[in-house]
């Protein structure tokens, strides 16, 4: 069983589509694997589909339609929630200052997310992959042991926006 934690970056294809909605969902189907997001992906996810409604000038019925499959795989236990820590919280504050020290783009989200994905795999004893598109994440936790012996990175490939 391969332990998969998401990050909201990641996950959005699910529900949204586009290019990796196959990866995406193929993982969070595939019964030998136990999913996992933040409980903070909960309200970002929101915001994120949000965006993509607002991006893509659907209707409100899109939204809830995108909103209810992400209801769907909580209720189904396709993805399962893990609660933040206080430990968690800290070490994200960490995560965040490092990044300030490498001058690379992080969100307190983002640090949030590879925390509670290190935790998760420590308090499991087995290497998690976390999936992300976001490049700010992969630069950072790419520079501290504890982070690159904990957690394998699959991060998706953005589209280049045409300028």
């Amino acid at each position: 069983m391969t332990l998969c934690y998401f990050d909201t970056s990641a996950l959005q294809y699910r529900y949204t589509g586009g290019r990796h909605a196959r990866t995406v969902s193929r993982t969070i189907n595939d019964t030998r694997n136990t999913c996992f997001i933040s409980e903070f992906t909960i309200l970002e996810i929101a915001s994120v589909l949000a965006k993509a409604c607002r991006r893509e000038k659907l209707k409100l019925k899109d939204f809830q339609r995108m909103d209810r499959k992400f209801w769907e795989d909580l209720d189904a236990k396709r993805l399962l929630v893990r609660p933040l820590s206080q430990t968690d919280l800290l070490r994200a504050r960490h995560l965040m200052r490092r990044s300030a020290e490498l001058g690379r783009g992080m969100t307190t989200a983002d640090s949030v997310i590879a925390t509670s994905a290190m935790e998760l795999a420590l308090e499991r004893g087995e290497r998690v992959t976390l999936f992300t598109e976001d490049k700010g994440i992969c630069g950072v936790i790419d520079t501290i042991n504890a982070y690159k012996a904990t957690l394998q990175l699959k991060r998706l490939v953005r589209k280049p926006t045409s300028t």
